[in-house]
């Protein structure tokens, strides 16, 4: 979800930040994507420097006369905003590729779906060249946006989501002339945007993308190259199949990788965990983790432990799902944070909710009283969330029979696990029934 700090003054930043990457911070990011990146080794991360968190995918910096305009885009606050500083640079004349990037970026870090289309309206209507980094923060920012200001991805977005893609791509035309990590960053952008389609076309170009990538090559001064899928490349493909179903092209892959001594990065982890999870196979998703991390030895980080135990609790195995968090937790050394701790919170009002058990209050009790949480790193949204979700917990600690259990229902997962379960009072120890008794 989307997490950004209070506004710096523009002079100020210049010690702290470079002009051509005012986005590149951690605190624009998405909070997921910043965990993805944080928890990636120097040698598993897409771009080949490590030195900024997100580095440039180009060292050339965009061209000085519009620089003041991409500053001013990426701390706009609204897409209107980004379309005003648009204008401005169209009737200035410096409406270049690199304030289109800049623009599309900032959208994408808004998830303003309406005001990307209009950016790349703006590019095809003013003729501004569509370059290979261009296109990628398109096919990225079109990704993102699909999932907009609240949870999931939406339903008309993702109808339109491939065309789109498609479209941009045709008017850039092919990895042709791109280097090896260009074309590595190209298609990982691609892959991103079909891993959200996530349907049988979106995996059709992913397959024919892919293809194209093997095919790339050239000559430098060290020698003729030819194109090797990285890391980031494998995984993501690897994500496109488990959405659309191909688990045997997954387990095969990655018998194949595995032959190579490639080990899964807890990146993949949760991925794949979190994918099984979303398509409520909570065994495939256990299957998975014995796999990835008891067999092969990947090393589970939170966001993995999270996706663990939401497969659970998406299958309504709510115990299950609080069990793996501690455990997790306690084993892994982690410092848990929100969204994690807002799951096991959840899970653990339904487990006294159903017992009224003192074993199980005094574990909520535990729980709430030795983790602080910090609401001003949160969103809005999940600020809401949080105080409603304090509140059931202190009302269950100090009346349980008052609360029914579609009561206690705060966060989304726990709601789309158990939104047509039977209204259950308290103490009648529901979650051990079965599922055909809970409706």
């Amino acid at each position: 979800m989307w997490c950004r700090k209070p506004c710096l003054p523009i002079a100020n930043l210049s010690s702290r930040i470079s002009q051509r990457q005012i986005h590149a911070r951690p605190a624009q990011t998405f909070i997921a994507q910043r965990q993805r990146l944080e928890s990636r080794t120097s040698e598993e991360r897409l771009y080949p420097c490590a030195s900024d968190f997100i580095p440039a995918p180009t060292q050339t910096p965009g061209p000085e006369e519009s620089a003041e305009t991409r500053r001013k885009i990426q701390w706009s606050k609204r897409p209107e905003e980004v379309l005003l500083h648009l204008n401005r640079a169209i009737k200035a004349n410096h409406f270049d590729s690199a304030v289109v990037g800049s623009a599309m970026k900032r959208c994408e870090q808004g998830r303003w779906w309406d005001c990307l289309c209009q950016v790349r309206l703006l590019q095809t209507r003013h003729q501004v060249e569509m370059t290979d980094v261009t296109l990628g923060i398109y096919l990225t920012g079109l990704a993102r946006c699909a999932s907009g200001e609240a949870y999931g991805v939406r339903k008309d977005r993702r109808e339109k989501l491939l065309q789109l893609g498609q479209d941009a791509w045709d008017t850039f035309g092919s990895f042709s002339g791109l280097n090896q990590t260009q074309v590595g960053i190209l298609l990982n952008s691609a892959l991103h945007l079909c891993s959200i389609a996530a349907s049988a076309a979106a995996l059709e170009w992913a397959e024919q993308l892919w293809h194209l990538a093997s095919l790339s090559g050239g000559e430098t001064l060290e020698g003729t190259w030819r194109f090797e899928a990285t890391r980031v490349n494998y995984e993501t493909f690897l994500t496109i199949l488990s959405k659309c179903g191909q688990q045997q092209r997954v387990d095969d892959m990655l018998d194949s990788l595995e032959e190579r001594g490639w080990r899964a990065s807890p990146v993949l982890v949760a991925a794949l965990v979190h994918v099984a999870g979303e398509q409520r196979n909570s065994e495939r998703a256990e299957e998975l983790w014995r796999r990835l991390v008891d067999r092969v030895g990947a090393k589970p980080n939170l966001m993995a432990i999270a996706a663990r135990a939401k497969a659970q609790m998406l299958v309504g195995k709510i115990p299950a799902c609080a069990d793996i968090i501690e455990q997790g937790i306690e084993q892994g050394g982690m410092t848990i944070n929100y969204k994690v701790f807002e799951m096991l919170v959840q899970a653990l009002t339904l487990i006294y909710h159903s017992s009224l058990s003192l074993e199980d209050r005094l574990r909520l009790q535990k729980v709430l009283e030795s983790h602080a949480v910090d609401i001003r790193d949160m969103s809005t949204r999940q600020q809401q969330d949080w105080v409603k979700l304090r509140g059931v917990a202190d009302a269950l600690l100090a009346e349980p029979k008052q609360l029914r259990h579609r009561d206690l229902l705060v966060t989304w997962h726990a709601q789309r696990a158990m939104v047509k379960w039977a209204n259950f009072q308290a103490g009648t120890a529901y979650l051990s029934m079965g599922d055909s008794s809970r409706s």
